[in-house]
């Protein structure tokens, strides 16, 4: 069985790397020589567009539409999944929980249930055993090769972040390839 302390560090080992590739990724095209233009986009809902891994997350995010546009990463190892998206804003959501099936897991004390979200305008988390935020993941559907499901969370700003206030993440949904 994975620990809290487990869960926590496969998931801040993950977030790194997402803020990695988030960052190197294109606001738009270019050609040699030309600078990149951006790709205006104005969505007013959250959407379900499939990334190149055939995987997606998408939420509201402090009530605005959300939608991950670089590759998803998602890992389920010793009964735990972990979720991490992002977009080229670079604006970076994650989540933990344990895995053993289909169901709702919710936050508490000493709970395996985790999330982050980063944004340009600060950083946020909710972890039982941090004691920070409420929020709960739903597993829809699980398998050793894909998970499918919902989520919702209420953040708290990181410790030492300098981020204040909480931060809402609403209809969140994943479908995500392992």
């Amino acid at each position: 069985m994975t620990t809290p302390w487990q869960l926590r560090v496969a998931f801040m080992l993950a977030f790194p790397v997402l803020v990695a590739t988030a960052a190197c990724g294109s606001s738009g095209t270019s050609s040699p020589g030309t600078p990149a233009s951006p790709t205006p986009t104005t969505p007013t809902t959250p959407t379900t567009p499939t990334t190149p891994s055939g995987s997606f997350v998408s939420a509201v995010i402090g009530g605005q539409p959300w939608t991950s546009t670089v590759p998803v990463l998602a890992t389920l190892t010793n009964g735990t999944l972990i979720v991490a998206a992002s977009d080229t804003t670079p604006t970076t959501v994650g989540f933990a929980t344990q895995a053993p099936g289909p169901g709702t897991f919710t936050l508490g004390a000493n709970s395996l249930v985790t999330a982050n979200v980063i944004t340009p305008a600060g950083r946020w988390t909710a972890n039982g055993t941090g004691g920070l935020g409420s929020g709960s993941v739903t597993i829809i559907s699980l398998s050793s090769h894909a998970a499918s499901g919902t989520f919702t969370f209420t953040l708290e700003p990181v410790p030492g972040s300098g981020t204040t206030g909480t931060q809402s993440l609403t209809n969140g949904k994943y479908s995500v390839t392992f």
